[in-house]
Protein backbone atom coordinates (compact mmCIF):
# COMPACT_ATOMS: atom_id res chain seq x y z
CA UNK A 1 0.00 0.00 0.00
CA UNK A 2 1.71 2.73 -0.77
CA UNK A 3 1.29 6.64 0.88
CA UNK A 4 -2.01 8.02 -0.65
CA UNK A 5 -3.69 5.02 -0.27
CA UNK A 6 -3.17 4.76 3.54
CA UNK A 7 -3.94 8.28 4.13
CA UNK A 8 -7.02 7.76 2.54
CA UNK A 9 -7.83 4.58 4.61
CA UNK A 10 -6.91 6.56 7.54
CA UNK A 11 -9.48 9.47 7.06
CA UNK A 12 -11.99 6.86 6.36
CA UNK A 13 -11.43 4.53 9.47
CA UNK A 14 -11.07 7.96 11.75
CA UNK A 15 -14.52 8.97 10.11
CA UNK A 16 -16.20 5.43 10.58
CA UNK A 17 -14.80 4.86 14.26
CA UNK A 18 -16.10 8.04 15.37
CA UNK A 19 -19.73 7.68 13.54
CA UNK A 20 -19.70 4.32 15.15
CA UNK A 21 -18.53 4.39 18.36
CA UNK A 22 -19.65 8.68 19.17
CA UNK A 23 -22.10 10.20 16.57
CA UNK A 24 -24.28 7.61 15.26
CA UNK A 25 -25.55 6.14 19.30
CA UNK A 26 -26.05 10.08 20.15
CA UNK A 27 -27.98 10.96 17.36
CA UNK A 28 -29.59 7.73 15.44
CA UNK A 29 -29.64 5.08 17.66
CA UNK A 30 -31.33 1.92 16.41
CA UNK A 31 -33.39 3.63 14.05
CA UNK A 32 -32.46 2.92 10.33
CA UNK A 33 -33.49 6.21 8.86
CA UNK A 34 -31.54 8.32 10.64
CA UNK A 35 -28.79 5.63 10.65
CA UNK A 36 -28.87 5.57 7.01
CA UNK A 37 -28.93 9.14 6.24
CA UNK A 38 -25.92 9.91 8.46
CA UNK A 39 -24.11 7.12 6.95
CA UNK A 40 -24.58 9.16 3.42
CA UNK A 41 -23.59 12.08 5.05
CA UNK A 42 -20.20 10.37 6.70
CA UNK A 43 -19.41 9.23 3.00
CA UNK A 44 -19.98 12.74 1.65
CA UNK A 45 -17.70 13.93 4.16
CA UNK A 46 -14.98 11.33 3.31
CA UNK A 47 -15.72 12.02 -0.09
CA UNK A 48 -14.84 15.52 0.35
CA UNK A 49 -12.13 15.61 2.41
CA UNK A 50 -10.18 13.38 0.03
CA UNK A 51 -11.07 15.26 -3.13
CA UNK A 52 -8.98 18.68 -1.39
CA UNK A 53 -5.87 15.99 -1.18
CA UNK A 54 -6.52 14.19 -4.56
CA UNK A 55 -8.57 15.99 -7.31
CA UNK A 56 -6.98 16.45 -10.05
CA UNK A 57 -3.64 14.51 -8.64
CA UNK A 58 -3.56 12.21 -11.29
CA UNK A 59 -2.46 9.67 -9.26
CA UNK A 60 -3.45 6.06 -9.71
CA UNK A 61 -4.75 4.21 -6.66
CA UNK A 62 -4.84 0.10 -6.86
CA UNK A 63 -7.19 -1.90 -4.71
CA UNK A 64 -7.75 -5.27 -5.18
CA UNK A 65 -5.48 -5.61 -8.28
CA UNK A 66 -7.84 -3.18 -10.38
CA UNK A 67 -6.34 0.57 -10.77
CA UNK A 68 -9.27 3.01 -10.16
CA UNK A 69 -8.95 6.61 -9.00
CA UNK A 70 -9.42 8.65 -5.87
CA UNK A 71 -12.96 8.65 -5.41
CA UNK A 72 -13.69 4.88 -6.55
CA UNK A 73 -11.32 4.03 -4.10
CA UNK A 74 -12.49 6.38 -1.34
CA UNK A 75 -16.08 4.49 -1.47
CA UNK A 76 -14.65 1.32 -1.92
CA UNK A 77 -12.42 1.60 1.07
CA UNK A 78 -15.33 3.17 2.76
CA UNK A 79 -17.54 0.60 2.72
CA UNK A 80 -14.97 -2.26 3.65
CA UNK A 81 -13.93 -0.49 6.07
CA UNK A 82 -17.88 0.18 7.33
CA UNK A 83 -18.90 -3.29 7.32
CA UNK A 84 -17.61 -4.80 10.73
CA UNK A 85 -18.68 -1.71 12.18
CA UNK A 86 -22.06 -2.05 10.77
CA UNK A 87 -22.49 -5.64 11.68
CA UNK A 88 -21.13 -4.71 15.38
CA UNK A 89 -23.43 -1.61 15.81
CA UNK A 90 -26.66 -3.69 14.21
CA UNK A 91 -25.78 -6.38 16.69
CA UNK A 92 -25.34 -4.11 19.88
CA UNK A 93 -27.94 -1.34 18.85
CA UNK A 94 -30.62 -4.01 18.01
CA UNK A 95 -31.21 -2.09 14.88
CA UNK A 96 -32.47 -5.83 13.16
CA UNK A 97 -35.77 -5.43 14.61
CA UNK A 98 -36.52 -1.91 12.80
CA UNK A 99 -35.71 -3.59 9.19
Amino acid sequence: MQNHELIIALVNFVIIAFAYLWLYPKIAGSDIHKLSKYDFLSSLVSLFIVSTLFYNSGIIFEIFGVQTNWFWFTLITFLTIEVPFALWYFKKYDVWKSL
